[in-house]
């Protein structure tokens, strides 16, 4: 019993850094594992892998980095038509888009969700 605890929590501890790097290789593997050595259902692993998500995004939330970077910038003026977007502007050219602009991200789904 003491063993399959350990084995537990490990596998825990390796699937919270898999989703950290969303290296699905890891992921495939520790599933495996947990259904095959631990005798986890499918719907347990599921359900915890979207539980271990769903915390993930609400801790790291939106990287600094990312907004502070030329691959936003260059989104941001592309979409918004503009030198210098502010965020009323990219909440129009992001996710209230008309004519041929698709709202972001809306073909995915939210780990939160």
């Amino acid at each position: 019993r003491r063993k399959i605890e350990k084995l537990e929590k490990a596998a825990l501890q390796d699937l919270e850094e898999a989703c950290w790097d969303s290296d699905a290789n890891s992921l495939s593997k520790i599933r495996s594992s947990m259904l095959g050595d631990l005798g986890w259902t499918e719907s347990r692993f599921q359900q915890t892998l979207q539980a271990t998500r769903k915390r993930q995004s609400y801790e790291a939330g939106v990287s600094v980095a990312y907004l502070l970077s030329s691959e936003f910038l260059s989104l941001a003026q592309t979409r918004s038509q503009k030198e210098d977007p502010n965020f009323y502007d990219l909440k129009n050219a992001f996710f209230c888009c008309t004519g041929n602009l698709r709202p972001i991200g809306v073909d995915v789904p939210c780990p939160r969700d």
